[in-house]
């Protein structure tokens, strides 16, 4: 990786390299025709206006990305309306519209890069912490299109989809990067984008990022005897290399990144102090796709991709490392058509396969394999009535080898009864198959295995609003009712300790979202409350289930070159995971944190940021998941409920462009 540097410093030194690169004070003004002609792509698989979309869809532009100093892809999610984000200072773990069990991997989302899901095959999982495989600097915006996707794209598509949209070579251009902060952090990133006079585009960037981390003390380990420290375990690092080649309608992508992270807190009843107990993840993807306009109405696509996913951890119990190793190999594509054919209709048509080759997970007990394949077809109809009514209604049909079969419908009736108001009545319904973690893996005396888990399926109406105020703000209502049944969950058993994953019933979750986001000239404002209730069908509140989410975002230019950008987030009360859903959790109260940034540019080429997080050092704790609620037998030492987050963090951040 450091040799990858040094080859992209030597070549952003050359001169031969057409196109000048973009200076800061060009970044501090955006046109506002250019916010109005603003598409998204995640919705129907095509470009379209956000208020034409089948879901209420959320952007973040590279310019928020940039003004608040966001290293990771959970920063940036965190500031939706309707999600928030939870630790565990290994991972990170994402809640949408109030259910975000902790340890779940984020299953129910599909991560989508330039529209190719990353999610791996083993858990499913979408990695948005320090593990996302994309350094957040290439990002040209983030689509968050809540609801369920299944309708377009399959399983996982549950509670949405998120697409991240890369940045051509040619505007991101030629830059270098310095990151060092508080808890030991250091990061440099080099990147070389350009355009060639034929209309080649490059884009080539590798970085990496180290954090040492923080001496913690568990409140839940201090009992007579016991250690209640862990030192040296809260390190993370994390490698990247990214490159795109695009050539009329061709593009190549690969992309690679390696990640290694200690284990706080002693999951699965792991030892708490000892430097052997980590885990080390390695994820490389290559994808080709093709573009094609067949006429003056149709638009082909097709894609193919290979991909390889590897987990190793060591986990030390009385001083002795045990390996756990999970492999995945896979590969797919996809071919799609859009058409406009037909008289004021707008269609999608396509199919998409994925073979997972391995799907391996071995530990001291066990050595198993489950390949599977997975295929679906897929149609989407925008018929559009008059001038200001959108039929969408979408239906895909999904197999695999295990002989399981899905269909997934979604009806969108939009309509725009002002010329600045638009209407959205969504109905739909989503799956998401247990992965292979939930159904195979058990290790002796901690874990058992389920194969006979069934997918959950998720039934979801939602009504929304969209209404621009003028001066491009824009207030949006979102109001959501959603039902889940076949909900799969990891449970302890009380008298052994085992943990098993289970179906346990169903689940509701209904809320109101309320956002405003504007912009006015150079300054951004992004403001959203969500009232939120998610329970079991017991009547039971889901763990880490938090009723109410408040959130300020705002960035204004300051004089001097200068621009302070602000983040406020409050979450309201919610239980912790007691490891069995027929028992509810205690309450973890509430808490708002602060983050706040100020950069600014020397000159042309050299800019600086410099971001304190959780700006008055606010003592907050995120809930665990099952994975830490071991009990140890003959000791005073009870389960751990929570993990307690960061102090207040300072990180500096230099940036020159050639």
């Amino acid at each position: 990786m450091w040799l990858a540097l040094l080859i992209l410093s030597a070549g952003m030194a050359a001169p031969t390299w057409a196109g000048d690169p973009t200076p800061f004070d060009d970044l501090l003004q955006v046109p506002m025709e250019k916010l109005v002609a603003v598409t998204v792509d995640g919705a129907s698989k095509r470009p379209q206006p956000p208020e034409e979309a089948p879901s209420m869809v959320s952007l973040i532009t590279a310019d928020e990305i940039r003004h608040q100093g966001w290293r990771t892809l959970d920063e940036a999610l965190a500031s939706l309306r309707g999600v928030h984000v939870t630790s565990d200072r290994a991972n990170s773990y994402l809640g949408i519209r109030g259910f975000g069990r902790p340890g779940d991997y984020n299953s129910r989302l599909l991560l989508l890069i330039d529209g190719l899901p990353i999610n791996d095959g083993v858990y499913d999982q979408a990695l948005i912490g320090n593990d996302f495989p994309l350094d957040l600097a290439l990002i040209e915006r983030i689509e968050y299109v809540p609801g369920p996707g299944s309708a377009l794209y399959g399983g996982n598509a549950f509670f949405g989809v998120v697409n991240i949209v890369t940045m051509a070579g040619a505007k991101r251009g030629r830059e270098a990067e310095i990151t060092v902060g508080e808890a030991g952090q250091r990061g440099m990133r080099a990147t070389f984008g350009h355009r060639t006079q034929d209309g080649d585009d490059w884009l080539l960037s590798a970085s990496r990022e180290h954090r040492e981390g923080r001496d913690m003390y568990f409140e839940s380990y201090a009992a007579p005897g016991a250690n209640a420290w862990s030192r040296g375990l809260d390190h993370r690092a994390s490698e990247r290399l990214f490159a795109r080649f695009s050539r009329g309608g061709l593009t190549a992508t690969l992309l690679m990144n390696e990640r290694s992270a200690g284990l706080p807190g002693g999951p699965y009843g792991i030892d708490l102090n000892d430097p052997a107990s980590q885990e080390r993840e390695r994820h490389a993807l290559a994808n080709v796709r093709y573009e094609y306009r067949l006429n003056t109405t149709c638009h082909l696509d097709l894609n193919a991709y290979l991909g390889q996913y590897s987990y190793n951890s060591h986990w030390a119990y009385d001083s002795i490392p045990y390996p756990d190793f999970f492999e995945n190999r896979y590969w797919g594509g996809e071919g799609r058509i859009t058409t406009r054919a037909l008289p004021a209709q707008t269609l999608v048509a396509g199919f998409s396969w994925r073979r997972d080759e391995a799907r391996r997970q071995i530990n001291p007990t066990i050595d198993t394999d489950s390949p599977r394949g997975t295929m679906g077809i897929f149609l989407q109809d925008d018929w559009k009535f008059g001038t200001s009514t959108t039929l969408s209604a979408g239906l895909r049909h999904d197999r695999d080898s295990f002989g399981r079969s899905f269909n997934s419908p979604r009806l969108a009736l939009i309509t725009q009864p002002g010329a600045e108001t638009t209407v959205k009545l969504i109905v739909g319904r989503a799956f998401r198959p247990p992965n292979a973690f939930e159904t195979d893996y058990a290790y002796e005396g901690d874990n058992i295995a389920n194969p006979t888990l069934h997918s959950e399926h998720i039934r979801s109406t939602e009504l929304g609003m969209e209404h621009r105020l003028g001066s491009g703000t824009t207030l949006s209502m979102t109001l959501y009712r959603n039902r889940i049944d076949h909900l799969i969950a990891l449970e302890t058993d009380p008298l052994t300790g085992l943990q098993q994953h289970h179906n346990v019933g169903g689940a509701t979750l209904g809320g109101l979202e309320v956002e405003v986001v504007g912009r006015l000239a150079a300054i951004e404002l992004r403001a959203s409350m969500a009232w939120q209730n998610a329970r079991h069908e017991s009547g039971i509140p889901i763990a880490n289930s938090p009723r109410r989410l408040s959130k300020l975002l705002f960035s204004a230019p300051l004089p001097g070159n200068l621009r302070l950008s602000w983040e406020t987030h409050l979450i309201g009360r919610r239980n912790v995971d007691t490891g069995d859903v027929s028992i509810p959790g205690a309450t973890l109260g509430g808490h708002g944190v602060s983050h706040g940034t100020l950069s600014g540019h020397i000159n042309q080429q050299l800019g600086w940021l410099l971001r304190i997080s959780n700006l008055f050092d606010r003592k907050y704790a995120d809930v665990t998941g099952a994975e830490f609620n071991f009990a140890y037998p003959g000791t005073m030492i009870a389960p751990m409920t929570t993990m307690p987050q960061d102090g207040r963090t300072l990180l500096g951040r230099l940036i020159w462009k050639f």
